[in-house]
């Protein structure tokens, strides 16, 4: 199936202007027509009412019918081609008769007109298929009528207005179209060179634009492109930082899983079994690293995952359910305080992944013995989740990095891969929400909040 062309701005620029040209010549002809016709009406109404009472007049100062047939043929080739003006206007005709009937001149083209017995004035007659205008006037011994065939008149003015505003139009068209033309294509060229210079970018081109010439409405384009190339780069390096610190994470339990496999296969005694918990610590490591990895990878792409109603309270209570035997078997106090139904329009699994790595970072470094508590705190536009250990804490200054990927602050209190975290901010913000860390209750450990809006 053959594609179809893009609509072209120029095309829809100079369709806009031509249209609008031709609307504007139309209501002028409109208007031009209307206001001809009125004035028309009127004025050839008057004159030809006079002319037909002068010729009463003047024929009753003739006494002869052979001075009244000269009179009536130089009022035809005189006064009325005064009153039509334009040769090409319609022919207007007289008839003239004397009150007793005794001399008859009708009009060509309406033989037969009862003369006699049309009032004085001006009025309409069908005369077979013609609408005749007529304007007629007496004296004491003769009548006078001038006629005119008024549609035809009025299309006559119509047709002469029309071609006469056709011609300027055929006239301005080009006058206008043509700079119009020259003016848009000329307007587009920076905006085209623009096109061509990021269409001829190599894929990881990520510098900021440089063109020749800035102009004022292409600027904010031009910014917008380089922020966006700034925020690529960003991505890009962000993405080649964690495949390398991924590779390098992975590297040393695989190194385990490797030297401890080969142990394994050679050692005897209590040296096979050091082994095997070696290498099964080293397989439990990696397969952590993996989950991570790959709830961080579900992370990045929950942003575009639908919105449904759920009960957040039911989500937080399964996903703590998961962490009983846990926190049990490090002797750890574990928590909740909430409502007891919450609904929020969220994604169950975004949801999740936070209260489960926020529960898992707090019993990793609150360490045995200590208390987990997860709060619930509803409110007329946003909710919120925090979790509060009694670990060590976390420095001011290091509140930000935690949320970093791989950042796992100080060596001696690293247990994990360094990614919950991460993953826990990124899935707040694919639910339009944030995440921070703050003071943990009376001074000790720290709390994870959550902010998330209703």
């Amino acid at each position: 199936m053959k594609s179809r062309r893009p609509p072209s701005v120029t095309g829809r620029v100079l369709g806009t202007v031509a249209t609008a040209i031709v609307l504007l010549f139309m209501l002028i002809y409109g208007f031009i027509t209307y206001s001809a016709l009125q004035r028309e009406s009127g004025e050839l109404d008057r004159n030809l009412l006079r002319s037909a009472q002068g010729l009463a007049r003047a024929l009753e100062q003739l006494g002869s019918d052979d001075g009244a047939r000269a009179a009536v043929a130089l009022f035809r080739s005189t006064e009325l081609q005064a009153l039509a003006g334009d040769v090409s206007e319609p022919e207007l005709y007289v008839a003239v008769a004397r009150r007793d009937g005794s001399l008859q001149l009708p009009a060509a083209q309406a033989p037969g007109l009862p003369l006699l017995d049309i009032a004085d004035g001006i009025g309409h007659r069908a005369q077979g298929a013609l609408t005749l205008r007529l304007y007629v006037a007496s004296s004491a011994h003769w009548k006078v009528a001038l006629i005119d065939d008024a549609p035809r008149r009025s299309a006559w003015l119509m047709t002469s207005v029309f071609m006469e505003l056709a011609g300027y139009l055929l006239l301005t068209l080009p006058a206008v179209m043509l700079p119009l033309w020259l003016a848009v294509r000329s307007g587009l060229a920076p905006l085209q060179r623009l096109s061509d210079q990021v269409a001829a970018r190599a894929p990881g081109d990520t510098r900021p634009l440089a063109l020749s010439r800035s102009y004022r409405e292409l600027l904010p384009l031009q910014l917008a492109l380089d922020r966006l190339f700034e925020r690529v780069a960003g991505g890009m390096a962000r993405e080649k930082a964690f495949v390398h610190d991924a590779a390098h994470e992975l590297r040393t339990p695989l190194a385990v899983i490797g030297t401890q496999a080969h142990v394994l296969a050679q050692a005897e005694g209590s040296a096979r079994e050091a082994a095997r918990q070696q290498l099964h610590a080293a397989v439990e490591r990696a397969s952590h690293l993996t989950h991570q990895l790959l709830r961080l990878a579900q992370a990045d792409a929950l942003a575009q995952a639908p919105r449904h109603a759920a009960d957040v309270m039911d989500i937080v209570r399964d996903t703590l359910a998961g962490f009983a035997s846990t926190a049990e078997a490090q002797g750890t106090e574990l928590s909740l305080n909430g409502p007891d139904s919450a609904l929020l329009a969220t994604d169950a699994r975004a949801l999740r992944s936070i209260v489960e790595n926020l529960v898992d970072n707090a019993l990793r470094y609150g360490g045995p013995g200590g208390a987990v508590e997860v709060a619930a705190l509803v409110h007329d536009t946003q909710w919120q989740l925090r979790v509060s250990d009694q670990g060590p804490g976390i420095a001011p200054e290091h509140r930000e990095q935690v949320f970093e990927r791989f950042w796992r602050g100080r060596a001696e209190l690293a247990r994990g891969a360094g990614l919950g975290l991460a993953i826990v901010r990124e899935a707040a913000r694919s639910l339009g929400g944030e995440a921070r860390v703050d003071d943990g209750p009376a001074g000790a450990g720290c709390t994870l909040v959550v902010t998330l809006p209703r």
